[in-house]
């Protein structure tokens, strides 16, 4: 893929329904929040692609409160179908419920994808022109229920399973030659325990507070698993205000998979939420380290900005980490849909030592 699925060619239009219960004018953000019952927002976009010719993808997100939902934290459902004229489908939904009081929390993925990918080849100092397509058709489950006592940390139980079945490759090229852990495809399935921090004021668009979350999962033939591994993921996000108006969000990323993984479950460099400006799977090994700052403002009215810059790197030893660091850079705009969540359309372009490229996505970053 030459470039990533954030080359959109035209935004066709942008529809917003909101439904809201009011008790009145309200000062204080957060306690505006507390009267929003439901929220929907639906996109659609076109791109094309030399892969995949013309491609059309209707996206949207579903946010709502339960019954004595009395808090910043909105459940919300955000669902895509994608379809291009070389008849590739992409269709997922990401979950996230708030449930008895806020002390349990589901999340997750589900979704169903037949599509293409890049792959460079393993490590840090691959070359750009090693470029080759696969394509591939896997279902997709990530769950996690948590829970918690004091409604800031919670904990719990996390499984993962996704089936890749490789269909078409590259002749003469990496992945045909069989050396790859993983280019015969094949069953991922893992288990183990995730756990959340929550210190944030506002869910969507965070102006101060904390942000951690991490998980630790096996994946073994005794759980279905073609291939036997430990994954780790580590994030943290710090929000500061400068001023009234003005953000900055610090967060940090660290992921690792272990010998038996195979080359879809490795850290992936690059993409629409972290180094921003690299192709997503740019880079890929065991470990990665990434570190991002982003300053938010406002424009005008319901438009914001963004300018941020990140450095990291993959590495098949934790030790060698910084031994050759990348940096990228670029600006964002942002379109408010729901204000009482502080829900934005986010449109960023990243620049990077081998180009640029564009999202456009819902939500922020981190």
């Amino acid at each position: 893929m030459k470039k990533s699925l954030g080359t959109l060619l035209l935004v066709a239009f942008t529809i917003c329904l909101q439904s809201t219960e009011s008790k009145g004018n309200h000062i204080n953000y957060t306690e505006s929040l507390r009267d929003s019952t439901s929220f929907l927002g639906i996109y659609p976009l076109i791109f094309y692609l030399p892969e995949t010719r013309l491609g059309f993808t209707l996206a949207g997100i579903y946010t709502f409160r339960a019954e004595g939902n009395l808090s910043n934290k909105a459940s919300n459902i955000q669902a895509g179908v994608g379809y291009t004229l070389n008849k590739q489908i992409l269709t997922y939904a990401f979950f996230t419920y708030w449930r008895n009081e806020n002390t349990q929390l589901i999340r997750g993925e589900l979704g169903y994808y037949d599509y293409f990918y890049p792959f460079y080849g393993l490590g840090d100092s691959t070359l750009e022109t090693a470029q080759e397509d696969y394509f591939v058709r896997f279902p997709r489950i990530r769950a996690n229920y948590l829970i918690s006592r004091n409604k800031e940390f919670y904990i719990g139980p996390s499984i993962h399973f996704d089936n890749y079945n490789i269909y078409r490759t590259e002749e003469a090229r990496l992945l045909q030659t069989g050396d790859i852990n993983g280019s015969e495809g094949g069953n991922v399935s893992g288990l183990g325990v995730a756990a959340t921090l929550d210190r944030r004021d506002v869910q969507f668009y965070p102006r101060k507070g904390q942000f951690l979350e991490g998980s630790l999962l096996y994946y073994h033939s005794i759980i279905g698993s073609d291939y036997n591994y430990p994954k780790l993921s580590l994030a943290m996000s710090q929000y500061i205000p400068i001023n009234q108006k003005m953000v900055l969000a610090l967060n940090y990323l660290q992921e690792y998979s272990g010998d038996d993984a195979p080359f879809q479950e490795l850290p992936l460099y690059g993409g629409p939420k972290y180094a921003r400006g690299y192709v997503i799977g740019r880079y890929r090994d065991q470990h990665q380290v990434v570190l991002q700052a982003e300053l938010r403002f406002p424009i005008i009215w319901r438009f914001k900005g963004a300018a941020f810059t990140s450095v990291g790197n993959v590495s098949d030893e934790l030790r060698n980490i910084t031994d050759d660091l990348k940096f990228n850079y670029g600006l964002g705009l942002r379109f408010l849909l729901s204000k009482e969540d502080q829900l934005n359309i986010r449109f960023d372009y990243g620049f990077s030592s081998e180009g640029g490229s564009a999202y456009l996505t819902i939500g922020e970053a981190f």
